[in-house]
Parts: C-alpha cells; sequence; structure tokens
C-alpha cells in the first residue's frame, strides 16, 4: 500500500520536487491559498516524476514494449509469424486491409453473371417467360444488384487513392510534400553556404494554388467551394458509376472529378486561399514551410513574385539627385517637369528626369521563406 502512495522517484525528479518544496514553503509565508495551490502541484510534480517497479506480462500471446531503455542492437531479421510478416523485408510497402482490386473483382463478376441471366431472358420470347423468372428478378437478382452497386461504389469513393494506388509509400501528402521540401530547402542552403555559388537564389517559396489550378491547369474548385458542391459532385460520379454498371459496361469507372482545383488549392494555397468559412486557408504547404522557417531560424513572408511576361513601358520618373530615390511618376515629359517643380517649391533638392523605359509585370502574392545557414543540417538528411 506504500508502495501505490508513495512509488520510487526517478533521478531526474529529484530536482524538480525540490524546486517545488522551495516554492511552496516561500508561498506560505505570504499566503496560505497559494501555499495550498503550490503544494498541489508539488504533490503533481512528484507523480509526473514517479518510477515504480514494472511487472510485464509473462505470456508468450502478448507482444511487450519497454517505456525506456537503450537500444544494443540492430539487425534485419524477418517479420513476426503471428502477424503473417514473415516474408516482409526492411523497405517493402505493406498493403494495408481493405478492399483490393480483386476483392472488388469478385462483386463485379457477380454482378456480370446476372447481367447475363437477365439478358437471356430478355431474348427468350414472351410466352417462354415464366412466373418463376419474373420472381426471381423480382425477389432475388433487383435486391443483390442494389446491395452490391452500394457497396462498391462506397469503397470505392472512401479513399479512391488508396483504390487507384495500394502500394504507393507516403500515400499521406502531407508526408510526401514535407520530405521533398525539405530536400529542395537542403539542396538550396547547400548551393549558397557551401559551393557559395554567385547565381544561388537567398530565399526559397513554392507557387500558389490560385497560380497551378487557375493559371496552370484550369481547374474547377478551389478550397472555399462549398460543402453543398463537393458533395454534389462526389453523388454525381457514384451515380455515374452505378449507371455505368447496369448498362453493363465492361470497364465501369468513376469518373475525374469535377473540382480538381478543390485539392490543388487545399495543397498548394497561398496569402489569398480562402476556407469554405471565409477566412485564411492554411494549405498543407504553408504549414510545412512554416514549421521548417520557425526550426531553422528564419520566419515565413509574402513574396510579390511575376506572374507575366515583362511589358516595356515608358515612363518619366523624377529622382531625387541627392539619395537617388524616386519621387514620382508622369506619362508625359512636361507632367513629370510640373511634378519635379512642385518638389522643388515645397520640399527644395535638386531633382532630374529619367526617360529610361522600364519593365513591369502582373505579380502574385506567394509564401517563402530566406534560406538560413542552419538549413544545411537538412543537407545531411537528404543529400
Amino acid at each position: 500500500m506504500i508502495d501505490i502512495l508513495f512509488p520510487r522517484l526517478h533521478k531526474e525528479g529529484y530536482r524538480f520536487l525540490a524546486i517545488a518544496g522551495i516554492v511552496t514553503f516561500v508561498f506560505f509565508l505570504f499566503s496560505n491559498f497559494l501555499g495550498i495551490v503550490s503544494f498541489i502541484m508539488t504533490i503533481w510534480v512528484y507523480y509526473f516524476f514517479r518510477d515504480p517497479e514494472r511487472f510485464p506480462v509473462n505470456d508468450d500471446s502478448y507482444l511487450l514494449s519497454p517505456a525506456d531503455g537503450v537500444i544494443s542492437q540492430i539487425v534485419e531479421t524477418k517479420g513476426p509469424s503471428e502477424l503473417g510478416l514473415e516474408n516482409i523485408r526492411p523497405g517493402s510497402v505493406f498493403r494495408p486491409i481493405g478492399k483490393t482490386k480483386e476483392e472488388l473483382m469478385t462483386q463485379y463478376n457477380e454482378l456480370m453473371s446476372m447481367q447475363e441471366q437477365l439478358t437471356a431472358l430478355a431474348q427468350q420470347p414472351a410466352f417462354a417467360i415464366t412466373p418463376e423468372n419474373v420472381n426471381l428478378y423480382r425477389d432475388t437478382i433487383k435486391g443483390r444488384q442494389t446491395e452490391i452497386l452500394d457497396e462498391m461504389s462506397e469503397n470505392i469513393s472512401n479513399d479512391l487513392v488508396s483504390s487507384l494506388y495500394p502500394d504507393l509509400p507516403m500515400k499521406d501528402r502531407l508526408q510526401y510534400a514535407d520530405a521533398l521540401s525539405k530536400q529542395a530547402i537542403a539542396e538550396a542552403a547547400y548551393r549558397l553556404f557551401v559551393e557559395k555559388d554567385p547565381n544561388a537564389p537567398k530565399y526559397i517559396s513554392f507557387m500558389s494554388g490560385e497560380v497551378v489550378a487557375g493559371d496552370a491547369y484550369s481547374q474547377a474548385g478551389r478550397a472555399s467551394t462549398s460543402i453543398a458542391e463537393r458533395k454534389a459532385d462526389k453523388q454525381s460520379r457514384i451515380d455515374n458509376f452505378k449507371e455505368a454498371i447496369r448498362r453493363g459496361e465492361s470497364n465501369p469507372t468513376i469518373q475525374r472529378s469535377g473540382l480538381p482545383g478543390v485539392g490543388t488549392d487545399e495543397f498548394y494555397g497561398g496569402p489569398l486561399s480562402k476556407s469554405v468559412e471565409g477566412g485564411h486557408y492554411t494549405s498543407t504547404m504553408e504549414s510545412i514551410f512554416k514549421k521548417i522557417a520557425q526550426q531553422y531560424g528564419s520566419k515565413l513572408e509574402i513574396i510579390n513574385v511575376a506572374a507575366s511576361e515583362p511589358r516595356r513601358v515608358t515612363s518619366y520618373r523624377i529622382i531625387n539627385q541627392d539619395t537617388g530615390a524616386e519621387m514620382g511618376r508622369g506619362e508625359t515629359y512636361r507632367q513629370a517637369e510640373r511634378i519635379a517643380n512642385d518638389l522643388v517649391d515645397n520640399e527644395g533638392g535638386r531633382y532630374t528626369i529619367d526617360s529610361k523605359p522600364i519593365f513591369e509585370y502582373d505579380t502574385r502574392p506567394i509564401f517563402g521563406m530566406e534560406i538560413t545557414p542552419q538549413m544545411l543540417q537538412l543537407f545531411k538528411a537528404y543529400k
């Protein structure tokens, strides 16, 4: 009983318990209330660092995972036979339990068998169709057809990616994007700080979902697309899939989504990306870059980048001769001259009019961050 109430304390906990005890003593000198609160916290510290005796289950049917310890050996071995993994080698991709193409084919073949029966029945003359034939369709085939169609479409629509790519490692797009982003950042840091390439960029960024989904691929749908529209799109694809099977098509498939831009925008996002509720939508790439920036001494920034071919523009710029700063522009030389004279009258100084043509671009805001020397740590892992 005493061991339960006062379990053994881990050696790392004595220091924190002593600090909590001293704080409790000081608080009691000023306030009983604060002292009691601190005393309760001291008890919590004690139980947080408890290190009781462990009594593992002595049963071969259990798998024991130690709470702590030291790795003493790493060897290549076969998986446990109890789990059916004895032939799985390190690096293999283990197919998750779920509806595979082979399992779905059983249902599909049953459906085609029913379709053949109905086709054969339809080819018979009317006088040859018996009440048993009609009852068979009404009582058995019709209900079973509906049951199979609903089950097949639900299995596929629940996780279309898993059905299409059952053996693809890192099916989670967050994992995939995180690995690729870190690799790109590591290579950029190496080029900038180790190779000291004078042409190496000092910032790294990713394109926004609006540019990828809109300008590059003309995809319908965005992260702000309503839930009702998404459900209607999904239901339409399921209904078309069911109808294709009912028509007896030999190779029915689920159509592509009519709103592919939803996934694209949710992945890339950007400063202008909006959620269904109307607020800012934090995309997969924004989350990854923000986390990396915090870990490696940088910060996520909004950067305006060119999104069009350069346009040659004739402009008359008013330049301060002392500072070199641009003070204004005029569409004609006469207009620029008037602006320069006004500046002299109101602010003084010396000004010149620069009539050299300039190049302008359409710009888009994207997220990016400055490349820091700390990011070289990533190069060790992703080189």
